[in-house]
């Protein structure tokens, strides 16, 4: 699909549930001309199967004035819309915990809005779409989580206790650690 934006141009109404209404006046007058072709037969005294005839008629149909109600319902967005707010903590951060929980916020993302407005017909039916550019740009915020499980698999006590040497206290050389 692809997008074409138009020229940004905003209005902003009290109430984007109440159309904004317009009438207007569609006048017609004329003519109409139009060929046709028709069969003719002959009359019961002659034998004949019909022959083809083709002749033009015209009219004028009557002159008048249409009124037609336009309805155009404006929504631009809001301006500021109410942040969510996130949690930043970390549970079960323990020696005794093997499993910890963090809650942390991303760094926001701005992004531009593309509205989609659709055409109605006379009888309120959408009718086609059109992607119009969003007034208003907004930020792409969310709510970060990381589950943390460990254990110990062997502690350095355990460790210490069956390396060879030890428990005997360390030689060491003069001036070397």
């Amino acid at each position: 699909m692809e997008i074409i934006l138009s020229k940004e141009i905003y209005l902003d109404v009290d109430d984007p549930t109440k159309p904004i209404q317009k009438k207007a006046n569609v006048t017609y007058k004329g003519r109409v001309e139009r060929n046709y072709t028709y069969m003719e037969y002959c009359d019961e005294e002659e034998i004949c199967a019909g022959h083809p005839e083709s002749s033009t008629t015209s009219a004028a149909f009557n002159n008048g004035i249409h009124e037609v109600q336009i309805n155009t319902y404006v929504y631009n967005g809001k301006k500021d819309l109410k942040k969510k707010e996130y949690e930043n903590k970390i549970s079960n951060n323990y020696d005794k915990d093997f499993k910890a929980k963090i809650l942390w916020t991303n760094s926001p993302i701005k992004f531009d809005v593309i509205r989609y407005m659709f055409h109605l017909d006379a009888a309120g039916n959408p009718k086609t779409w059109e992607a119009v550019p969003g007034r208003y740009q907004r930020e792409f915020v969310q709510q970060c989580s990381a589950d943390i499980d460990w254990n110990v698999t062997s502690s350095m006590k355990t460790g210490v206790r069956t390396s060879p040497g030890s428990g005997t206290p360390r030689k060491t050389r003069p001036g070397v650690l």
